[in-house]
């Protein structure tokens, strides 16, 4: 195969990879953000005392995930990489204060503080990892 027709073969592969992210993560996000919320707004059992800190990690997980899904979502679909990120951390963080907001009508739940600072502290690790992964994938892709 010639140079000029294996780079063409490589281009229809990356622009075939591209399409299929492109209807994938929106799909990924959502199905996350749904089961996120479900998770956060399902009434907690009384009982003895829980490990100390493990929800604040368990939000900064969460968050963290989100973040670099929807981040990825919007480079495939919309954005420059910076701009998708901040767009992302406004989306994240305005997500994490309805998220702690409403959990005030579950019962044994309460909107606390220190889980939004738990949400943006990882949005911020999941951005974090953004920028690597998608230079990465430039250049590999």
């Amino acid at each position: 195969m010639s140079d000029a027709a294996s780079r063409k073969a490589n281009r229809a592969a990356r622009v075939r990879w591209r399409t299929r992210l492109r209807k994938v993560l929106p799909w990924a996000a959502g199905i996350y953000l749904l089961v996120a919320f479900s998770l956060t707004h399902v009434p907690l059992p009384q009982g003895p005392e829980r490990i100390a800190y493990l929800d604040k990690a368990v939000h900064l997980a969460i968050f963290a995930g989100l973040s670099l899904l929807v981040a990825a979502w919007r480079t495939t679909r919309f954005d420059q990489p910076r701009k998708a990120a901040v767009i992302t951390l406004v989306l994240c963080l305005t997500y994490a204060a309805v998220d702690e907001t409403t959990q005030i009508y579950i019962p044994n739940r309460s909107a606390d503080p220190k889980d939004f600072v738990a949400d943006a502290v990882g949005t911020l690790i999941g951005l974090a990892a953004f920028f690597p992964l998608i230079r990465w994938w430039r250049r590999h892709a």
